[in-house]
């Protein structure tokens, strides 16, 4: 059984070889195809009049489309914030209506910034 299982490894190993080692041990090689061979499915194509089209890369994604989608994300989180800030405010007496526009605009600033500089990063 341990003979087998050489003879098999040296098969495997002639056979991963490649050609020139299956040659020297005496064992078929297999013919190469001429360079006509190959291109003959290209020139079937040509023939039977199938054009071929090159495929020409997608336009890029706009950073635009980051900034937006980073102003809406951070807006809302700076809403969440504002709201906070603006419940303690009233809480206090003061009007809160100033410090929610100040955070959710700068959520919503930041956030297009960060989501520009991503979208940039990423092209």
């Amino acid at each position: 059984m341990t003979h087998t299982i050489a003879a098999a490894l040296v098969t495997a190993t002639i056979a991963i070889s490649g050609p020139a080692a299956a040659s020297a041990q005496g064992l078929p090689v297999p013919a190469r195809q001429p360079v006509a061979a190959l291109q003959a499915p290209a020139l079937a194509r040509a023939a039977a009049g199938v054009a071929l089209t090159r495929v020409e890369p997608s336009r890029r994604d706009p950073v635009k489309n980051g900034a937006i989608i980073g102003a809406i994300i951070g807006g809302a989180a700076g809403a969440v914030g504002g709201w906070a800030l603006a419940q303690l405010f009233e809480n206090e007496g003061r009007p809160g209506v100033g410090p929610f526009l100040y955070i959710t605009g700068l959520g919503a600033g930041t956030g297009a910034a960060i989501g520009a500089g991503v979208d940039a990063l990423i092209r």
